[in-house]
Order: structure tokens, then sequence, then C-alpha cells
């Protein structure tokens, strides 16, 4: 009888020192960040794996970072314990950039035991990497700046072309009303109803060539094609070079000319130049 409850004494204080080597709460480890390729770990899936491996930090080179419903996820699709981070850098989701990629440091935080198996949950610790606000925010403006500079630039280029342009074309209708470069689009449909006036010249600025010069139509949309009618031309030498640039080994492209309204009853549009 002594013999058991001797048995029974040892197995109890067995068991209550096991149960307090469970129980007692485990000291915070220092975090050793492994470095892991993201093609190795993008996912929930993916993180367990390595988890399970006993690391306790994994660091992320070249990873993506976004904000998705309400979550934070790394790579592919790994969502990350992220409230502690959050509330320590509370402009964070601004401050993410879309196209740019960081080294993450996660944290493997694990639940369990032994007998019931663990559970391992992916950490934000800290981002290489993240600028700013003010210095996204600089950059864009820098970006804007120069993007409006060279918007600007453009345009007076487009201007002074035009007026070049216009310059010519104006040169070209000597002795005729001149309906010049701002006219251009009202111009193209005068031409396409055959509505040009006689005394009157005009900027056509997107004319095609037709049956071998015969004939020609002004683009008025994208959506439809022109309507062609008979022309004739100031001189030969003209017609050459409008028909050269217009009829290529690319197809008949449109070029610039300027046409003169016809003379009754025909009234038969003249070419009077090419624009170049």
């Amino acid at each position: 009888m002594k013999k058991n409850f001797a048995s029974l004494a040892m197995l109890f204080i067995w068991f209550s020192i096991l149960t307090g080597c469970v129980s007692s709460p485990k000291v915070q480890k220092e975090i050793v960040f492994t470095e892991v390729s993201v093609s190795e770990c993008y996912s929930d899936y993916s993180f367990k794996n390595i988890a399970s491996n006993g690391y306790s930090g994994i660091s992320l080179k070249n990873a993506t970072i976004r904000s998705e419903s309400g979550r934070i996820v790394v790579a592919d699709s790994l969502v990350v314990k992220a409230d502690v981070f959050l509330a320590n850098t509370p402009d964070f989701i601004e401050r993410i950039e879309k196209s740019k990629t960081y080294t993450i440091y996660l944290r493997v935080e694990s639940q369990g035991d032994f007998w019931n198996g663990y559970t391992y949950t992916p950490v934000l610790e800290k981002i290489d990497g993240l600028r700013s606000l003010s210095e996204i925010t600089a950059e864009k403006e820098e970006l804007q700046r120069i993007e409006a500079e060279k918007q600007a630039a453009e345009e007076r280029a487009k201007i002074e072309k035009n007026a070049l342009r216009d310059q010519k074309a104006k040169a070209l209708a000597t002795g005729y009303v001149y309906h010049g470069i701002e006219e251009a689009n009202s111009n193209a449909k005068l031409f396409d109803s055959g509505a040009l006036e006689t005394g009157h010249a005009y900027f056509i600025s997107a004319y095609m060539v037709y049956a071998n010069g015969s004939m020609g139509g002004a683009i008025t949309s994208l959506f439809s094609d022109p309507k062609y009618h008979y022309v004739d031309y100031i001189s030969q030498k003209v017609k050459g070079e409008v028909v050269g640039a217009g009829q290529t080994i690319f197809g008949v492209l449109p070029v610039t000319v300027v046409i003169a309204g016809g003379k009754a009853p025909m009234h038969t549009p003249i070419i009077l130049g090419l624009i170049e």
C-alpha cells in the first residue's frame, strides 16, 4: 500500500513539473530575420511551410506590399498582421508606391504546443525603402513640373510649326480670299460637300489623293470615308508634288494642300500647292 502511495506521489510530482513547464510563460527570443526569396514565400501556405522550420523572423527582398479590402498583403497573397505597425506608422497606406518593391521584415508569431500543433502568423515589423510622404509628394510635383514643361514646349513647337505652314499656304493663296489653318475643320467639310467658293482658297490639312491624282477627298472624321471629287492642278509640277507625297510604298497617306474653289459651271477645285 505504501509502495503504491509513493508511486502515485511521484507521478503527481512529475505531472506538476510538466504542467508547470507547459503553462509557464515563454521568454521572447531575439528575432533573427532569415532572408527568404519572394518565390519561396508569397502566400499564407508557403509562409507556414517556411515558419515551421523554426525561424523567428524572415526578410523578403524585392517584395510588393499593398492594402486590399482592409488587409495588408505582401507579395502575391500573403496576408500579414500589421495592427501594431499601422499604429506606429499611421500614414503607411499613403506611402505605399504601387510600382515599387521593398525589403519587408516579418516576425513569426507561433501559437500552440507539441501535442495540438502550431499555427504561424506573419507579423509586419519594418520595411526598408518606404519613403516619407514629403519625398513622394516632392517627386510627384517634380514629375508634374517636367511633364507640364514638356507639354508646353510641344504646344509652342506645334504653334510655331502651324504658323509657318499657314504662312506658306497664305503665300500660295495670293489673290484669293484665304481660309487658313484655324478654319481647317470647316474647310474640309466644305470640300467634302463640294461647296468651295470661286475666288476663295482653303487650307486642307488631310487631303487624300485618289485615282492617280485626278480625284481627291478631305478627311472630316476618323469614322467615315471621304467623298472623292474631281480636281485640277495649278500646274503639272504641283500635281507631281501632291501625287508623289500622297501615294507611297506604304499606301495612300494624307497630305496638306491649298485648294481654290473652281469656276462655274463645273466648280472643279484647283489645287494650288503642297504644304510639307
